[in-house]
């Protein structure tokens, strides 16, 4: 068996796997997003994707592979990552996720209007990344 095919092979587990855990990509995803600190408006501008897709993406919520595929593939590149460091354990990401769960009340939910105040903030956010 040619070295290529082999390369080939390896890549299409490799996607199969990322897609059959597309939820778990999605908070890896997020984490990256948090650790290299950069706006989710930003990274669809440099994706080239819609935001809805991304928030689609980092929420697992794409069921069709080629479409999951094709946008995931842009977001790895405009975060410069692989679809082997995805498919690794993130243990630093994963300590870190466990101290801000310990932090948090337990069952605790946001008030609608305190959701639409967050919501609110977050497109602030994203219009001042694109003005500054």
């Amino acid at each position: 068996m040619p070295t290529s095919s082999i390369f080939i092979n390896k890549e299409v587990v490799c996607q199969d796997a990322l897609f059959e855990t597309r939820k778990l990509v999605g908070e890896k995803l997020k984490a990256c997003i948090r650790s290299k600190r950069v706006t989710k408006v930003n990274i669809c501008k440099k994706a080239k994707i819609s935001r809805p897709i991304l928030e689609e993406l980092l929420n697992g919520e794409i069921d069709n592979k080629s479409v999951f595929d094709e946008h995931l593939y842009k977001i790895l590149d405009s975060l410069k990552i692989t679809p082997d460091f995805l498919m690794k354990a993130l243990p630093e990401t994963q300590q870190l996720d466990e101290m801000c769960l310990q932090a948090v009340f337990e069952n605790y939910q946001m008030s609608e209007k305190a959701m639409r105040e967050y919501e609110l903030l977050q497109d602030i956010l994203n219009l001042c990344s694109i003005y500054y």
